[in-house]
Parts: C-alpha cells; structure tokens; sequence
C-alpha cells in the first residue's frame, strides 16, 4: 500500500521513521526536523516521519503538522489520542497521511472522511483482524508488541496468516521508543516481514545500523 508518496509492504525495505513531538512547538519542531534530516541524509530507508500529539490541543497539533511538512515531502503518520486532533491536521495534508493513536472506530470514522490510510492497533490479532472487517480504508496492522519476544511472534503470526486470511494480508507497523532497545526491535521486526518502524530518537550512528539492516530483507508481501 501507499501513503503520501512511499510504498510499504510488497516486498519493499522496511520504512523507518522518527518522531516530532508537538510538545515542542512549532518553532521547535523545525529545529527537530534539521536534526532528523542531518541524522539520516543519505539513508534510504527511513522514508517517514511520526508527529505525536503529546498535549491534545488539536490547534497546536495542527500548526506542528504544518511545521514539519515545510521540511519534509515523504510519508507522514499523525499520532494522537484526540480523533479533533488528528481531523484538524489531516487538513494541511493535502498529499496525505497515515493515522495512527486514537481507538479503531474514531480511525475507520476518520479515514472514511479523509480517504486517508489508518493503523489499527490491537495486542490480540483476532480482535485485530475483526478491526480490519469494519475498516473501509486501507489500513496497517500493529500488534501493539511491547518488547523483541512479542514483536518476533506477532509478526510471525501475522505473515503466516496473510497467506490464508485476506484480513492479514496487510503490511505491519512496530512501534518503539529510543536507544538500544529500539534499536533491538526494530532489527527483529525488519528480519520478521515488518514493512513500517516508527522510532522516538536514534542517532546517526544508530540510523546508519538500521538502514543497512532494513535494505537486506524484504517486508510483508
């Protein structure tokens, strides 16, 4: 599937993306984004950014969203709790979003209006693919894993479904925070079919790491 102007899934390198928090601001959040472009210049595969909407004040979100898009042209997922937040800025993403963060009917609502891609997440995978009956978007699956045993199995688990359920047969997103345990899981979702990994922080050298590593494998076909 697409969204913005990046390709997941198929048999393409995992994405990689870091993240912006509109905790920031928006004037921070550009010094954010020089520091993510100078982080990962040169580096193919991190494709994404993630804006978190930390403080849930839609407003704020929304100018966050338009501070990062002067700097970025590649793909874009709106995190947030507050389905306001994530409605107002997907207005200033005319080329599109992927959404992610609030509960799964706010989601399939939202990307009914939009025609926007959604994430749904859920650590069941029965009660993630009854998700995916009532989506009408295209959507990515995140089985909410927590650390590298549940990634390593929920993604398993997914790719070996998707061969025999059509509700599996969509790429997968990890979700992770910073530093080495990231950096941990992020390897395993890469060698087991992850085709989306959204990182808090990592640095360069760090990017580097993975971006090799996510350009040797293949992800969710």
């Amino acid at each position: 599937m697409r969204f913005c102007n990046i390709e997941i899934g198929n048999g393409t390198p995992m994405a990689i993306g870091l993240s912006v928090t509109d905790a920031l601001g928006p004037d921070m959040a550009s010094r954010r984004m020089t520091e993510i472009l100078d982080r990962t210049e040169g580096l193919e595969c991190f494709r994404a950014i993630c804006v978190r909407d930390d403080i849930s004040d839609p407003d704020i979100f929304r100018q966050t969203v338009e501070a990062v898009r002067r700097d970025w042209s590649d793909g874009i997922v709106l995190e947030s709790r507050n389905p306001s937040s994530l409605l107002m800025a997907s207005t200033v993403c005319e080329d599109g979003a992927l959404l992610s963060g609030c509960d799964h009917q706010s989601l399939i609502g939202i990307g009914s209006m939009t025609g926007f891609p959604v994430v749904l997440r859920c650590d069941d995978i029965s009660t993630l693919l009854d998700m995916v009956q009532e989506c009408g978007t295209d959507c990515v699956l995140d089985p909410d894993a927590k650390n590298m045993k549940t990634c390593l199995e929920r993604n398993t688990d997914l790719h070996r479904l998707s061969t025999k359920v059509p509700e599996a047969d969509h790429p997968i997103m990890t979700r992770a925070w910073s530093g080495e345990y990231a950096m941990a899981m992020a390897s395993v979702s890469a060698m087991r079919y992850g085709s989306l990994m959204m990182i808090d922080d990592m640095d360069r050298e760090g990017c580097m790491i993975l971006d090799s590593l996510s350009s040797s494998f293949c992800g969710h076909e």
